[in-house]
């Protein structure tokens, strides 16, 4: 999945949405700036509760590296 996220292959990272409660889990977070550019984050989610959620990687990224799609894949 880093991988993907640091090549920014979007395709790709499409394929990470599943979710299993019984493991850790990691968020992709991609934020429009008002300037037009993006900030992309991944957060590390532990499994166990007294985990520490962290962020494990963090860039800035140009409007024309960033996925371009008709609807977005999560409105939050």
């Amino acid at each position: 999945m880093m991988e993907a996220v640091r090549g920014h292959r979007w395709d790709d990272l499409r394929r990470f949405q599943n979710w299993q409660a019984t493991s850790a889990d990691a968020d992709v977070y991609l934020f429009k700036c008002t300037d037009g550019r993006y900030n992309l984050a991944v957060i590390y989610c532990p499994y166990e509760l007294e985990g520490v959620y962290r962020i494990v990687h963090q860039e800035q990224i140009a409007p024309e590296d960033a996925p371009i799609s008709g609807e977005p894949w999560k409105n939050v």
